[in-house]
This record gives structure tokens, sequence and C-alpha cells, in this order.
């Protein structure tokens, strides 16, 4: 699980960066320096496409993470269910033992 947030961290950390980049881009623009904001450009959307990626693999950790713990409840429930019955058929043993 905390992979899956260390994922996410990484993912805004780059959104961050890439806004940052695409604000600079705008910068560069206006001040007629258009190879530099292309470059610019070119590297918010790689970071983009990576801080993606990072959501996507936290996205399916938690996923992962759902599955297991909806496997464990329902192992709990039928122990519990096992235990249940076997406590019933016990107190029916006893009650026609007195």
């Amino acid at each position: 699980m905390r992979a899956s947030g260390e994922n996410v961290q990484g993912a805004v950390a780059l959104e961050l960066e890439a806004a940052e980049q695409v604000e600079a881009a705008k910068s560069e623009q206006t001040r007629g320096e258009s190879s530099l904001s292309v470059d610019l450009l070119i590297d918010a959307i790689k970071k983009e496409r990576d801080s993606l990626d990072l959501l996507e693999q936290g996205v399916e950790m938690l996923r992962q993470s759902l599955e297991q713990r909806r496997r464990s409840l329902e192992q709990q429930e039928e122990i519990l269910n096992a235990l249940t019955d076997c406590l019933i058929k016990e107190g029916v043993k006893d009650a026609t033992r007195r």
C-alpha cells in the first residue's frame, strides 16, 4: 500500500514540474524563444505521461489490495460460519445430555 502512495506522490511531483514547464514555455514563446519553448513543452509532455503511468500503477496496486482484502473477508466469514455451526451443534449435544 505504501508503494501506491509513493506512486501518487511521484505522479503529483511530475505533474507540478510539467505545469511549471508549460508556464515557462509560454513565457519563452512571448519572448520569441520558440525553440526553447518547444523543448520545454516536449519535456512537459514526457513528464505528464510518466505521471499518468505512475498513477496507473498506483491504481492497479490499490485494486489488487482491494481484491486481497475481499478474499480475506470471505475467508473470515467462512471460518465464522463454520465456528457458529460447530458451537450450535455442541450446544444441542450438551442440551440432550442433561
